[in-house]
């Protein structure tokens, strides 16, 4: 009975997160491939092309990073589903890429400060922006840094060692 049970609870919890999943966009390019928008499973579009594509998420679930071009400036900004801008400028990039959504949530850097804080799926503050650094939402958790000190460690390294090398 309890083998039985456990089972149940497993397939439940496989269909209700299915269920939760169901109305994820994908991203489509315009005819120039310079541009890209949404559209849900359907194949209807929800966004015409209109961001760059440094916005790197294929997918929409609920809050995305995006940049376009407004009257001849690139805007970057937070997109929620539901049609709200949030986190003018202040998107987290990483690596060259902005942040993609992990569990419904997505990491955000405050410019003034330089802090990072953590949106959630619709767009309010989940995390303020109080922290040095911040690993992706994982399980519901994520691990964050305050008032660390930045320092071009391992890069202050490998040039102390060359110097060491050459001389």
């Amino acid at each position: 009975m309890d083998r039985l049970l456990f089972i149940y609870t497993l397939l439940f919890l496989n269909f209700s997160s299915f269920a939760q999943n169901n109305d994820i966009w994908t991203s489509f390019p315009n005819k120039d491939t310079t541009l890209i928008g949404f559209k849900n499973k359907n194949g209807v579009v929800k966004i015409e092309p209109k961001f760059s594509g440094f916005t790197t998420a294929r997918k929409f679930e609920n809050i995305i990073a995006v940049t376009e071009e407004k009257n001849g400036k690139w805007e970057s900004y937070y997109l929620t589903k539901a049609g709200k801008i949030v986190g003018r400028d202040s998107l987290f990039v990483f690596d060259n890429s902005p942040d993609c959504e992990n569990e419904g949530f997505i990491r955000f850097t405050d410019r003034k400060t330089d802090k990072m804080g953590i949106f959630n799926a619709e767009g309010k503050i989940a995390i303020p922006a109080e922290y040095s650094n911040l690993t992706k939402v994982k399980n519901g958790i994520f691990i964050g840094l305050k008032d660390a000190k930045k320092n071009n460690g391992w890069r202050t390294f490998f040039l102390e060692r060359r110097k060491r090398i050459l001389n």
